[in-house]
């Protein structure tokens, strides 16, 4: 009825029943139930954001891990349009048309202004399909004597259709109704045998594209063939409908990465975040028992926030960006050691579990929020003076960190409180692997 699919209403009906058991069982002090019902909201969400809603699904991937082509393209002068930074921007406007209109999704298009350079970056697109869309696209159409017919300006509209074979494509091209004339009065000169030969030849930029015979006189309207499917012909349709681009750009580099190649780089990338995870986890639980325990929970809340702020941010997963969230993983887990250590060392002062959890995350704020602090300056310096994969790496390195703050501080607290106020477990050596001093003694 309010347009909301009925697994969502679903969620959102447990997050507020949860909310108002929490709340219940807060102002009643039941913090075993508390803990009980936190235990159950994070392992539900981790169910339902890996089954009903994949997150990791939702994440969008870049050129290098799921297949394309980067180019890099050099403007260079000419007599006839020499590099200016107008001229650039206008390039890139061009070429993000074109692109826009072709469907291609996930692509990076980028102006290096000092350099005179654009950087282009395409998913699922191959390297010949990319150096079509950032062709410049001067049609012109000549006889046997190299004179003009028509040039791509006469153009008003190009449109791609099947030949009768239901396989091979060609492009039928509407022109203005002076070229029109000028077309027609061409094909009737050619056609009477005025010309060394009957063939049109049709030229995009300086590669020779087509040379049809002319079958009849006083024809309107020319058309391209021998495309070897509609895509191909539709993409040069979309082309020539948005036009040539303002400068010459000679395409300086191109690397293309197949889909395949992709998805195995992103497997290796997987299997190593898995392999660097599953050991911050074995050596929490070796060297902090039960509160290592409760900081790897705390990773589960961490990984499910951080694959959900970059779905929200619409962000594209880099090669760059999977080491980010693999070092956010281990500076989530290097506040809790910080902490956790600080909290032994107060125990060894003889400070009961209580006290010394609270002046052992006290002491250990200053250090981890200085050390979160800088590194987040490098990460903001990354973003704006970086570019493509650099910056892929400060986004996800800049939303773990600040998301690791907020588990290994403020959740790994709370759930801490929880066990020892709910008497789940009373001795520091079983949650932090230390003795609680005796309390006779002295303090």
């Amino acid at each position: 009825m309010l347009g909301i699919e009925p697994m969502y209403l679903q969620a959102g009906g447990f997050i507020l029943a949860a909310l108002i058991l929490g709340i219940v069982f807060r102002v009643r002090r039941m913090y075993a139930f508390e803990f009980i019902l936190v235990f159950a909201v994070v392992c539900g969400a981790a169910f339902f954001f890996t089954t009903q809603v994949p997150l990791l699904s939702k994440i969008r991937l870049d050129q290098a891990l799921k297949g394309g082509t980067q180019l890099t393209l050099q403007a260079v002068s000419t007599d006839q349009a020499p590099v200016t930074r107008d001229r650039l921007e206008d390039s890139i406007s061009v070429i993000r048309e074109r692109v826009d209109k072709l469907g291609v999704s996930e692509a990076q298009i980028y102006g290096v202004p000092t350099k005179n350079r654009i950087e282009v970056s395409l998913s699922n697109v191959t390297r010949a399909e990319a150096m079509d869309i950032v062709r410049i696209a001067y049609l012109t159409f000549q006889d046997a004597e190299k004179n003009l017919i028509v040039t791509g300006s006469d153009l008003i509209k190009a449109q791609e259709a099947l030949e009768q074979d239901g396989v091979t494509a060609y492009i039928h091209l509407e022109l203005t109704a002076e070229a029109k004339k000028r077309f027609a009065e061409a094909t009737t000169r050619i056609y009477g045998g005025q010309s060394a030969s009957r063939q049109i030849y049709i030229y995009l930029d300086k590669d020779l594209v087509s040379a049809p015979t002319v079958q009849a006189a006083n024809i309107e309207d020319p058309i391209i063939q021998g495309y070897q499917s509609l895509g191909e012909a539709h993409r040069l349709a979309t082309i020539l409908n948005i036009g040539a681009l303002p400068l010459q750009l000679n395409v300086v580099q191109a690397n293309e990465t197949s889909a395949s190649l992709g998805a195995d780089s992103l497997r290796r990338s997987q299997v190593a975040a898995l392999i660097g995870i599953a050991a911050v986890a074995a050596f929490m639980l070796l060297f902090y028992r039960g509160a290592g325990v409760i900081a790897n929970f705390a990773l589960i809340v961490y990984a499910i926030l951080v694959v959900g702020a970059l779905v929200s941010l619409k962000a594209t997963l880099t090669l760059p960006g999977v080491a980010g969230l693999v070092i956010g993983v281990g500076m989530a887990v290097d506040a809790n050691v910080l902490i956790f250590e600080r909290i032994k060392d107060h125990l060894r002062m003889g400070r009961t579990l209580r006290a010394a959890l609270d002046s052992g995350f006290t002491s250990a704020m200053r250090t981890i929020v200085d050390a979160n602090v800088t590194t987040l300056v490098a990460v903001v310096v990354l973003f704006y003076l970086g570019t493509g994969p650099v910056k892929g790496f400060a986004v996800t390195l800049g939303t773990s960190i600040v998301i690791s703050m907020l588990t290994a501080v403020v959740f790994s607290q709370y759930v801490l409180r929880l066990v020892i106020n709910s008497g789940l477990i009373r001795k520091a050596s079983v949650l932090f692997g230390e003795k609680e001093a005796n309390l006779s003694g002295p303090r």
